[in-house]
């Protein structure tokens, strides 16, 4: 089990926390606990894979030297004895990079989202494992249409990992959710493409 307390001041003010129990016996116990590399609300996100081995957190209000509201996510990797962290995304000024990550059920598909891209309209990263300790990037998520605001807002994966619900707030406060399916073709490269769009 983890959990995130985006508003801890565990290094600092709401610099948040992620939390991670294990059930032993008739009780949860904390057997680890992940602090922000840089603040930002650390736990605002988090995700973990079916077999507790792939960790994703996200803390999308750090900042770093030259970019205010950029946002982190970092995903961390276990070997059975100890966490390792293998990969980090980083975004732009007030791109709030972290908002919302997802794993399919074996962790080899990992998304992201900074839905303060572009004035707020959102985007989305997608990668796959490489099984190898690697991640290559498999989709790039846009939806330009003026209407859609924080895209991204909320991810989910399915459990194989080839259809992914992502969805955003409107100007009309009504909402949306976009789904895509994997298509694992190797000319040009595998990708999402939108399925449905409402």
């Amino acid at each position: 089990l983890v959990v995130g307390y985006r508003g801890s001041d565990s290094t600092c003010t709401d610099c948040g926390i992620v939390i991670m129990y294990s059930y032993s016996g008739s009780i949860w116990a904390t057997n680890q606990s992940f602090t922000p590399l840089n603040g930002g609300q650390l736990g605002s996100a988090v995700a973990i894979s079916s077999d507790g081995d792939m960790l994703a957190v996200g803390a999308p209000f750090s900042s770093s030297t030259f970019h205010t509201g950029a946002g982190t996510a970092l995903v961390y990797q276990s070997d059975a004895t100890s966490w390792t962290m293998v990969k980090a995304n980083y975004g732009e000024q007030t791109e709030y990079c972290g908002s919302a990550v997802s794993f399919s059920s074996d962790g080899s598909m990992y998304a992201v989202s900074c839905i303060g891209f572009t004035s707020n309209q959102g985007r989305v990263y997608v990668y796959a494992h490489d099984g190898n300790g690697g991640w290559s990037q498999v989709g790039y998520l846009l939806v330009q249409y003026n209407t859609i605001l924080y895209f991204g807002f909320a991810l989910s994966f399915s459990g194989d990992g080839t259809t992914l619900a992502a969805s955003s707030l409107q100007s009309d406060e009504t909402g949306a959710v976009f789904v895509y399916k994997y298509i694992d073709d190797p000319s040009p490269s595998p990708t999402y493409t939108p399925s449905a769009i409402p």
